[in-house]
């Protein structure tokens, strides 16, 4: 599900969600910011990017498993929803 998740975020921003401030693959503050859930939307790359894509990600990355989403809640909110609907309407038109 993390993959997913860096996937998303990676297409909406253009970088992932945590990185090393360091140019590092990983560092000490890294594996903080991941363990603690810290991250942010900075301006200008989420500045044209939906709420309620948003808040899919941050259901995803919440810290607590019991109320970080699951794959299936996932798949019903309606900011995946609308995209997969589109996708399936262009492949049945190809």
């Amino acid at each position: 599900m993390f993959v997913i998740l860096i996937i998303i975020i990676s297409r909406l921003c253009g970088f992932p969600p945590f990185y090393s401030n360091h140019g590092l693959a990983i560092s000490p503050g890294m594996k903080k910011r991941i363990r603690l859930g810290q991250y942010d939307f900075p301006s200008p790359e989420w500045s044209n990017v939906s709420q309620e894509a948003k808040n899919l990600i941050k259901g995803m990355l919440c810290i607590d498993p019991a109320e970080r989403l699951q794959i299936d809640a996932v798949m019903r909110n309606n900011w995946i929803a609308v995209r997969k609907k589109k996708y399936i309407y262009r492949m049945h038109l190809a």
